[in-house]
């Protein structure tokens, strides 16, 4: 087991993963902060998936079956490619924009439904 404890070591100190960095067997996330391995792996795959299928923290959230809280978090401090994350932020900010235009556009209707049916 030791044996096998020492070789993972050693081959986590090898790797470039993204645009994230190792030191010492930690890796570090696009933000700075440090980041477990398969943690890294794992908001890397949501984020990937997420882009490929255009979904909501939300929608994601369903399909991977993971908590909202945690998709969340992970795609905004785990991911360790740079590009990833800024693909990523963009497609959050593309959804942050039509939630407003989609609420205005609720309300709208509601209104409009109560002006009619007085």
């Amino acid at each position: 087991m030791l044996y096998f404890f020492i070789t993972y070591v050693l081959i986590l100190n090898e790797l470039q993963i993204g645009g994230g960095y190792m030191s010492n067997s930690i890796i570090y996330s696009v933000v700075g902060k440090p980041v477990a391995y398969a943690v890294a792996e794992r908001a890397n795959r949501e984020a990937m998936f997420m882009l490929k299928n255009d979904l909501t923290v939300r929608a994601a959230a369903d399909a991977l079956g993971v908590a909202k809280s945690t998709l969340h978090n992970d795609i905004t401090y785990h991911i360790t490619d740079v590009k990833l994350y800024d693909d990523i932020r963009c497609l959050m900010l593309k959804h942050l924009e039509e939630r407003a235009i989609n609420g205005g556009i609720a309300t709208k209707k509601m209104y409009e439904y109560r002006r009619s049916h007085q």
